[in-house]
């Protein structure tokens, strides 16, 4: 299942005084951006609707306001013509201020964008959608998906130390416990969240045990697994996850930018 995404979110400042510098540079690495997304563009014709004009204005006047199209573009870049090693690259792009705050792969991107589309068909985003390419969102609201998703992993985790998930119970940290009091206590009172929650938690609970029917049957089980059991089964791993990047992003009115690659 080959699906990686990414979540970024940016340092404006570092953008515009040192990635702005290097996306126009013509002489300072083995290939030059214009000319990167010149031959990307002759490569793919119509269908590529990359332009190099629009990404260095974006990059230089508001970087939130890129496309993860665009940012999987100077993704790209980097990672063939400025960083010196792969494992280098994802600093090498914090320091010019694009910060991977997430990087998933495979079934956990799958699962993580799956409870990410529930939660949007549920409650509206007001950002970009550009389908299978990324998503674009104000931190506010990511904020509150993954205020969503914790809510409902912490549910699951609570059924699980008396039931028949005991073996997939997970432990917090105390600022985890008292982030999930305070979600819980600005929550409590909003009747059409929890329903959702409760019914998203049903779901899951029956997805589980449909997958439970197939433990006699390995070679079934192994193919036919599907994104909310794989939920259920690493709910420890979505929550850590969920808190890492709920405690790197600022409340404020920055980006945050999924790029999204299938």
């Amino acid at each position: 299942m080959g699906r990686n995404t990414t979540i970024y979110k940016f340092d404006e400042e570092k953008v515009r005084n040192l990635l702005y510098p290097k996306l126009t540079s013509d002489s300072k690495f083995k290939k030059s951006f214009f000319n990167f997304i010149s031959d990307r563009s002759k490569e793919f014709g119509d269908k590529y609707k990359i332009f190099y004009e629009s990404i260095i204005k974006t990059v230089y006047t508001n970087v939130n306001l890129i496309r993860p199209s665009e940012l999987f573009e100077i993704e790209i870049w980097f990672f063939e013509f400025v960083c010196s090693s792969f494992n280098d690259c994802n600093e090498t792009l914090k320091q010019n201020g694009v910060e991977l705050i997430c990087e998933l792969s495979s079934t956990n991107a799958y699962s993580f964008m799956f409870q990410y589309a529930n939660y949007t068909d549920f409650h509206e985003i007001d950002g970009l959608n550009e389908g299978n390419q990324g998503k674009s969102l104000k931190a506010p609201d990511f904020i509150l998906f993954l205020n969503y998703f914790i809510l409902l992993l912490n549910k699951l985790n609570n059924l699980a130390e008396n039931h028949e998930l005991v073996d997939l119970t997970f432990e917090y940290y105390d600022l985890e416990t008292q982030q999930i009091q305070e979600i819980k206590s600005t929550s409590e009172n909003n009747k059409p969240l929890n329903d959702f929650i409760n019914h998203q938690f049903d779901l899951l609970i029956s997805w589980w045990r449909d997958y439970k029917l197939l433990e006699s049957k390995p070679s079934r089980r192994d193919r036919d697994i599907d994104p909310g059991t794989y939920t259920v089964l690493h709910a420890d791993y979505f929550s850590s996850i969920c808190f890492q990047m709920k405690n790197v992003i600022k409340n404020d009115d920055q980006s945050i930018v999924i790029v999204d690659s299938l």
